[in-house]
């Protein structure tokens, strides 16, 4: 049981992070620039 809530905990993480990082860069490419900031320029 434990094992289960963990790993929808580490799901719902990586869902979210996906999302994140995929709004910075579609709003730096509307903006007409490269995505280095926040969480995407951590990554990079």
């Amino acid at each position: 049981m434990v094992e289960m809530l963990i790993g929808y905990a580490l799901v719902f993480l990586g869902i979210s992070l996906l999302i994140e990082g995929w709004r910075e860069v579609y709003y730096a490419s509307r903006e007409g620039h490269l995505a280095t900031d926040r969480l995407y320029g951590m990554v990079r």
